[in-house]
């Protein structure tokens, strides 16, 4: 059996070591800067306009209505003039959007195509062009039952929450669908006046019992975030703008809303897989406030605290390139990981720790499943953890915290064949990376997508197309599998899949050490740093045969899947992309 050393070692998603940073303080506890002045002007404006309770709606039938006439949602009357028009003026557009039967119909389609059109940038008006020619406006999967282009119609003529531009919040969306590559976790700088907000929102909150990390105290050198920790919801963003960018767009249009909050449906088995009837008791655990929506399903609420608003909408107007956060990617991100932990404070990029009175960045495996379980719609995800980590048995003074690469759950060339095989059912792959220092201590964690795969003639090797929040590049990176399958700790696959593989990794005595044939044809951690360390965790002793449990890999032995693009268009299996899509080398 695989060593279950531990499953939650460090915080994932933070790309550095766990940071120690401000003592919890009583709610009344004074904050550095005196009377900071809020802005928006009031900080309370956004408080739950439903109670956060399990007791927001009263019925599933209740749910049902309320989540359809959200105040977001606008209200179509088809008029005979607006038939006219759509007959007249655009015949085209009216031809499309009956083929691909959008479910507003085609009228109202070419009605609020039209209007969106009218109102946005040459190159955001580009982008529409480029949603409508490749179906992604005319998508209906949100649980809502309308289309992508419906919920950019809500942005643009219904109120958004104090704070937001909906002409801003509108073209963001858009670039995000056309270009989910471009997608950013990282904070810009904390301007004076933003400074004061964050700190005005926060203590408002604690005061008067918003949603908001209890009690944490704040001074402004917090606000500065140099390393965003929210790689994890910035892939679940990619993940959406991807796959189901409808109902990315509807959460966008209900967050940015005067609710600051989405809705999701969830069933029990996408929670909690193995025990669907432990669905409840997880979500209550996390303080996740939910509403029992149907049998087996909850719809769950998923909402932005104060300290998070007032990031998105300082974020809002940032260029559109890969520097910064814009106010979307700031609003989504700060929702998806206060769902996750409601201990996160967007202000600081802080959560609590594992310590009590200190802080610490990321989130856990396990917080990491469950945004991915209610948030994406296809049928649950499960973690399968390749990694073995753990502490030492007998570690030395300052080493009493630390967590260890020891080895490996499972060969490297099935690694490469689980991540295959979830490419080929058409679902891109969120994995979480590690790196160690010289004496095999994990000192940071991150997460990636990866959304492609293809064998690259000119070496005969296997490369993956990545998606990562946290470089440089407004586009997809590729990263050579040799040097990307060593990190990967863990990932998320389809329930299925990833049931098939944690029962082969139960079958392992032990975990696995990498051999001198891994070495040939894989960039280890441990030949990068150093040796892994010597003291063995906390767990059965390792089977001998395990120290060569590997078969030989040659590169030219990596088969060309026929799922997999060829190198000449890497990225004919990526929405959105194109044959000139610059190939970026990783770093």
């Amino acid at each position: 059996m695989s060593i279950p050393i531990s499953s939650n070692p460090f915080a994932y998603g933070a790309p550095q070591p766990r940071t120690m940073g401000q003592a919890f303080a009583a709610p009344n506890a004074p904050i550095a800067m005196a009377q900071p002045t809020p802005w928006p002007p009031n900080p309370l404006h956004r408080l739950p306009v439903l109670p956060p309770s399990q007791d927001f709606f009263q019925s599933p039938s209740q749910s049902l209505s309320r989540l359809l006439s959200l105040p977001c949602k606008p209200q179509l009357v088809e008029t005979p003039q607006d038939r006219l028009n759509a007959l007249t003026l655009n015949p085209s557009l009216y031809q499309r959007f009956a083929q691909l039967q959008i479910p507003e119909g085609p009228v109202m389609g070419v009605k609020m195509f039209t209007q969106i059109n009218k109102t946005l940038s040459p190159t955001s008006q580009q982008q529409l062009q480029t949603l409508l020619q490749q179906g992604v406006l005319t998508q209906q999967k949100a649980d809502d039952g309308h289309s992508t282009l419906y919920q950019l119609y809500g942005i643009l003529t219904t109120p958004r929450a104090q704070g937001y531009d909906n002409r801003a919040i509108l073209q963001e969306t858009i670039q995000v669908l056309a270009k989910p590559y471009s997608i950013s976790q990282r904070f810009a700088p904390t301007t004076p006046q933003a400074a004061q907000a964050l700190l005005g929102a926060h203590r408002a909150s604690v005061m008067y019992g918003g949603p908001q990390s209890p009690a944490l105290a704040i001074n402004p050198q917090d606000l500065h975030v140099e390393n965003s920790a929210t790689c994890v919801a910035s892939s679940v963003m990619y993940y959406m703008a991807d796959k189901e960018p409808a109902d990315l767009a509807r959460h966008i249009n209900e967050l940015t809303s005067p609710l600051n909050a989405f809705f999701e449906k969830a069933r029990f088995d996408e929670i909690s897989p193995d025990n669907p009837a432990n669905a409840l008791n997880i979500l209550n655990s996390h303080q996740i406030s939910y509403s029992i929506s149907g049998p087996g399903e909850v719809l769950v609420k998923v909402e932005n605290p104060p300290t998070g608003v007032v990031r998105a909408i300082t974020s809002q107007g940032n260029p559109s390139s890969k520097n910064y956060r814009n106010a979307i990617g700031a609003a989504y991100q700060s929702a998806l990981t206060y769902l996750a932990t409601h201990s996160y404070n967007p202000a600081t990029d802080l959560r609590d720790s594992d310590v009590p009175g200190e802080t610490s960045k990321g989130l856990t495996e396990a917080e990491k499943t469950l945004m991915e379980a209610i948030v994406k719609d296809n049928g649950g995800f499960q973690s399968v953890t390749y990694q073995a980590v753990g502490s030492k048995a007998n570690p030395a003074p300052g080493e009493e915290n630390n967590s260890y690469l020891f080895g490996y759950n499972r060969p490297f060339e099935k690694t490469i064949q689980d991540i295959l095989q979830a490419l080929q059912m058409n679902e891109p792959v969120i994995i979480g990376t590690t790196d160690t220092d010289e004496t095999g201590a994990i000192v940071a964690g991150h997460e990636i997508t990866i959304t492609g795969a293809y064998t690259d003639p000119k070496d005969n090797q296997l490369k993956f197309v990545v998606a990562d929040s946290d470089d440089d590049v407004a586009g997809p990176v590729v990263k050579n599998a040799r040097e990307l399958i060593p990190t990967i700790h863990h990932a998320g696959l389809p329930v299925a899949l990833a049931r098939q593989v944690n029962r082969e990794i139960q079958t392992n005595a032990g975990y696995l050490v990498p051999d001198q044939r891994d070495q040939m044809n894989f960039k280890l951690l441990a030949r990068e740093t150093g040796p892994m360390p010597q003291e063995q965790p906390e767990a059965p002793a390792v089977n001998p045969a395990a120290f060569n449990p590997f078969q030989p890999i040659q590169p030219a032995a990596f088969p060309a899947q026929a799922f997999i693009p060829n190198y000449s268009n890497p990225f004919q299996q990526i929405r959105g992309s194109l044959p000139s899509l610059p190939l970026t080398p990783a770093a």
